[in-house]
């Protein structure tokens, strides 16, 4: 009710226009600019700017993990082709039975879960 006035210039508590409740203005004007108790626009950029440093951070290591993964493949590479290519000569005879073992496996998983209507 600090700001509404009646027709002759008196508030609704009695007080004439610029005369002050505590009779010291300068104490009125400290409690009208005073801030709120809690600043939730204040504390809502706080919190975003730490949000966006805590993603930044985990964003430049998994970056750098991720290049030192590639790294690491790139380098392995030669190597490990040829391990690879010496495994896959063994699963190239069983290729058709782990499929048909996969096939089978999905079905009887299928058969077996429970009907919800």
């Amino acid at each position: 009710m600090s700001g509404e006035y009646e027709a002759d210039g008196v508030q609704p508590g009695g007080s004439h226009l610029g005369e002050s409740h505590t009779g010291d203005p300068l104490a009125d004007l400290w409690r009208e600019t005073e801030a709120p108790a809690r600043d939730f626009h204040f504390e809502l950029a706080v919190d975003q700017r730490i949000t966006w440093r805590l993603m930044l951070v985990d964003g430049a290591g998994l970056a750098a993990a991720t290049a030192a993964g590639g790294a690491a493949l790139w380098s392995f590479w030669p190597v490990g082709s040829r391990i690879l290519d010496g495994l896959a000569m063994g699963f190239c005879a069983a290729g058709p039975v782990l499929a048909a073992v996969a096939a089978a496996s999905a079905a009887a998983w299928w058969l077996i879960r429970p009907r919800t209507i």
